[in-house]
């Protein structure tokens, strides 16, 4: 009877871990469906293998840093090549640093694939039979079903793959280097080296921070310089090879995806309101960064250094909310925010002086709930009175007027 590992991951006990996480210049090769097809099938797998100035980097950071052990990905390699046939292996073997392979149990894969190839089963007869139907008179209506049908298999199959080679591996290769961090006996600190994917960086940090585990990330570009600038014919290729450099540096900031998401509030009062400051807390903005008395002239060089600083991708986690009580000075400031943004730093702008474009429209939708409720028919036939003048009652009246 196989005995299959059970898949539990707990925090570490009376240990403090700290986990290096060194993202790989590739995605270690894996598939759920057909590992050992895969593994000799793809030709690319050749060219996914690390570059020896990524070696070198490597050796640096082992000689400088006092690790209690590695780890790295197995992927589709066997326990042998993992060893054997690894040249980052070595660098752990020279300095007799401990350096496991983790990743998803050999049997609890089985497991899951067997399941996986079920639905690949039933999407091969699916296949067969659209291209036995083509042979014939064409029936429009069998083919059409067996293509949703097909279409339905197709989509498990995908899920599936992506739960197994996402959120389940990743708890896997977490629970492998917590149990080796456990191995450890005589040390209170420790910290080990982990070569990861850079796929699964992103998912092997969340797991690990929530398991109190301290996580930092390390990451490298590479950038091949020749002093010829073309490809040489193959007679001349060990000469060109040889003129070759490969220059590996860290990269140093966070990574887009971890950018804090950051709201810039311009408020043309003279002192801002914290009522909008707390809201803005409230539904989750990591920093909100307060401007009073602004001015549209003051607008152009906030939006602007702000939106540069971010980068593109940072762009992303950024956006803006004009308030204060003026309404007409809400609204140049509004302009003048939207006209300082270029592609692609384009983001988000939110306009609501005092509460006044919210609280307009929530009274517009009311009262349209309320017709329809009572079967009075459409606000948009209808003749409405707005008791009041003030910044509410004018929105409201443009609102009610776009609506006809």
């Amino acid at each position: 009877m196989i005995k299959m590992k059970v898949l539990e991951v707990k925090p570490l006990e009376k240990k403090k871990l700290t986990v290096l996480l060194m993202e790989k210049e590739y995605n270690e090769p894996f598939d759920v469906a057909d590992p050992l097809s895969a593994a000799n099938s793809n030709p690319l797998h050749a060219l996914q293998k690390p570059s020896i100035g990524f070696y070198k980097f490597l050796e640096n950071v082992v000689a400088k840093v006092n690790l209690s052990f590695a780890t790295e990905e197995l992927g589709m390699r066997t326990q042998k090549d993992f060893f054997d046939n690894n040249m980052l292996a070595e660098v752990f073997k020279k300095t007799k640093i401990p350096f496991f392979s983790v990743d998803i149990d050999e049997n609890a894969m089985i497991y899951l694939k067997t399941g996986i190839d079920s639905k690949i089963e039933q999407r091969n007869a699916v296949l067969k039979a659209l291209d036995s139907l083509s042979k014939k008179v064409q029936d429009y209506t069998e083919r059409d079903y067996l293509i949703a049908y097909g279409q339905s298999l197709q989509l498990e199959i995908e899920e599936q793959e992506n739960e197994v080679n996402f959120p389940i591996r990743e708890s896997w290769i977490v629970m492998g280097i917590l149990d080796h961090a456990k191995e450890i006996t005589n040390k209170d600190e420790i910290t080990c080296l982990h070569l990861c994917s850079p796929e699964h960086i992103k998912g092997v940090k969340q797991l690990l921070e929530k398991l109190n585990v301290e996580v930092e990330t390390a990451k490298l570009s590479k950038k091949v310089i020749s002093t010829k600038a073309e490809m040489p014919s193959s007679h001349e290729l060990e000469d060109w090879l040889q003129s070759m450099q490969i220059q590996v540096k860290p990269v140093i900031g966070t990574a887009d995806e971890n950018s804090p998401y950051l709201l810039f509030y311009l408020d043309t009062d003279v002192k801002a309101s914290p009522f909008d400051i707390c809201m803005a807390y409230d539904v989750g903005y990591n920093a909100v960064i307060p401007y009073e008395n602004v001015t549209p002239e003051d607008a152009n060089s906030i939006v602007q250094d702000a939106l540069l600083s971010r980068g593109p991708k940072g762009v992303k986690h950024t956006a803006f909310l004009v308030g204060g009580k003026n309404a007409e000075r809400a609204e140049d400031v509004f302009k003048a925010v939207k006209d300082a943004m270029f592609p692609p730093f384009k983001t988000s702008i939110i306009v609501d002086p005092a509460g006044a474009y919210t609280t307009a429209a929530a009274m517009v939708a009311k009262a349209e709930s309320a017709l329809l409720k009572s079967n009075l028919g459409e606000l948009k036939d209808k003749t409405c009175a707005i008791l009041g003048t003030g910044a509410v009652g004018q929105i409201a009246a443009v609102l009610l007027a776009k609506m006809g």
